[in-house]
């Protein structure tokens, strides 16, 4: 333990070696290319241009773009990432191709400002160190595996913009144990107000950090006053912006997501769209399916209360709504659901947490098995811990945790514990794993280095499982980059021209006879459409073209007594109400009033 504390202190005192520094040139590189590549081929090939959030995320981008306040200011929805689209927008050509391109230099801003930051918190993780070949190889491996394998740099929304401030948090947290001045402090509340704007998260996140902060300084013994301003600065934000979107929506609110989710996912409130409220008893309505968009609208338990203003049904068998909210939005339903969901409760069921919680560990452990990099930490201590020499060398990394970086570490576990009882994607939870294996890295680098041979041997172990990670999650984007595949195939992309061609006005309301408006309506906000209107089940669609002709037309009115100047549709059998014309050759109908 002497020696392994000794080698320590001495790296302690050695200087960043500029061969090392040199290495960060390449991994920049190497890094940009492969953003670059999968920001302009990934998630451009399945069944969306830009996805279901995305959409919500545009519009409010075009809130913006109009002055539309009132829209833009949305209580479920964030505004920083849309607010940047926005800002650059004017830049590019007007239509949907100058947009596109728009929304993909700010990505690929996003992701090296990302990467930049994530460089920022690993030279001041190795602070007064040698930074290593092991410690650049493995810090590329892990940004890449968390912010283009578990999220993407094509997808449309703010998870790479939360991770690159989550980092320069970090990278703060860190440098206040020996630089707690005022100034840093003011900084990290600013920092974390922004990333407020950003993502709601950053709400709970940003308490975590000032509390971190302030136990940072408690055991250096600082003076608190320092993150006093941080504090009061982060409180500001947060309560300007509270009181600007408190004004629009008409009631006291710091936003919606973490209530709504929490209904949503821990409650098992009907999902996302046309809640009802219900007469159902508890031990009947409970429990559903833990995903229940179209089942049961009118089943939950009068416990969640009932709608104040519920999606409006103009008929049933099969079943239309109509809605128009106060706001201005491709699909208002998923756009604005705290309006449409306004009348909720929140029934106290402990088992249900309980329930949620064990799916979310689940969930959180599926996500890392999935990555091959991770296996390649598992590898490496067990291989570590099953050496003698390793073991306590394994004791003293774990010491210098507790005495060196442990601030970031402790925020990124407690990143990942606040989504733990409610929701947990991989893309939400990326930058807090990238940032708990870098420290994991950073213990075992010092150590490393009293031997070649075994600092060969865990290069090779981590570089083995980052490229096997990178090919089994972007095999798919790569082939489309080679073969030059271009996103105007896209049906969504084919289907939005179409319908932009075919002479409707900017902002038609239009009816949809589709189960998936909210994820597939990317066409719609390409043709600058409307959904005001649709048949929303696939028991529904069903039975609406099993209907005789006569009835079809019956509830063909009902679309327009919505104030529908068309309906549009897919897949439709060829039996059918006459009036139906097909989009060119795409599987795409429409029907005009």
């Amino acid at each position: 333990m002497d020696v392994v504390q000794e080698k320590l202190e001495g790296l302690q005192e050695s200087r960043v070696s500029t061969g090392a520094l040199s290495g960060l040139g390449p991994a920049t590189l190497f890094v940009m290319i492969v953003g670059a590549v999968e920001g302009w081929y990934g998630k451009t090939a399945a069944g969306d241009v830009y996805g279901s959030d995305a959409i919500q995320y545009l519009d409010i981008a075009r809130a913006f773009e109009r002055n539309d306040l009132h829209s833009a200011l949305n209580p479920l929805w964030s505004q920083g990432y849309p607010a940047l689209l926005a800002l650059v927008r004017p830049l590019f050509a007007v239509g949907n191709t100058g947009e596109w391109n728009s929304i993909r230099l700010v990505n690929l801003l996003i992701f090296t400002f990302t990467w930049l930051t994530f460089v920022g918190l690993l030279r001041e993780v190795v602070r007064g160190r040698r930074l290593s070949t092991l410690m650049v190889l493995g810090s590329v491996g892990i940004f890449v595996t968390a912010q283009v394998c578990m999220d993407q740099v094509s997808r449309v929304g703010p998870d790479q913009l939360v991770a690159g401030i989550f980092f320069l948090v970090c990278m703060l947290l860190l440098r206040m144990r020996h630089d707690p001045s005022t100034q840093l402090g003011a900084v990290l509340g600013v920092l974390l107000g922004l990333g407020f704007l950003v993502k709601a998260i950053f709400l709970p996140l940003g308490c975590a950090a000032l509390a971190i902060s302030v136990g940072t300084l408690l055991l250096r013994r600082h003076n608190l006053m320092t993150i006093m301003p941080g504090a009061a600065l982060f409180a500001a934000i947060v309560l300007s912006y509270g009181v600007a979107l408190s004004h629009e929506v008409g009631s006291p609110t710091l936003g919606e997501a973490g209530s709504l989710n929490y209904a949503w996912h821990v409650d098992r409130l009907a999902k996302w769209v046309h809640w009802e409220g219900g007469v159902d008893p508890a031990d009947k309505a409970w429990p559903k399916p833990w995903i229940a968009r179209f089942a049961h609208w009118q089943s939950d338990p009068p416990d969640f209360g009932k709608p104040i203003h519920p999606s409006q049904i103009l008929g049933i068998a099969p079943t239309v709504y109509a809605f128009r909210g106060p706001v201005q939005a491709t699909y208002v339903p998923y756009f604005d659901p705290p309006y449409w969901y306004q009348g909720y409760k929140h029934p106290v069921r402990w088992r249900y947490q309980l329930v949620a919680l064990g799916k979310n560990v689940a969930d959180l452990i599926v996500v890392l098995v999935k990555q091959p990099l991770l296996w390649s930490f598992v590898a490496i201590w067990a291989w570590m811990c099953g050496r003698k020499q390793g073991c306590r060398t394994v004791l003293a990394g774990l010491q210098c945790l507790l005495e060196d970086v442990w601030p970031a570490w402790l925020l990124a576990i407690a990143g990942i514990a606040i989504y733990l009882p409610v929701h947990l994607e991989g893309r939400y939870i990326a930058a807090f794993i990238a940032v708990a294996l870098l420290m994991k890295l950073h213990l075992l680098s010092p150590v490393l280095d009293r031997s070649r041979a075994q600092r060969s041997v865990v290069m090779v172990v981590l570089v083995a499982g980052f490229a096997a990670g990178l090919v089994k999650d972007q095999h798919e984007v790569w082939s489309r980059a080679v073969h030059h595949w271009n996103y105007r195939d896209n049906l969504e992309w084919r289907e939005g021209q179409a319908l932009k061609a075919a002479g409707f006005a900017p902002q038609s309301e239009i009816g949809v006879i589709s189960w998936t408006p909210n994820v597939q309506c990317d066409w719609a906000y390409l043709a600058d459409l409307r959904i005001t209107s649709e048949i929303g089940s696939p028991q529904d669609e069903k039975m609406f073209w099993e209907l005789d002709p006569l009835d079809q037309n019956a509830v063909m009115l009902r679309f327009r007594q919505a104030g529908a100047v068309a309906v549009v549709t897919r897949d439709k059998p060829k039996e059918g109400t006459p009036g139906w014309d097909q989009v060119e050759s795409l599987p795409v109908w429409v029907y005009r009033f």
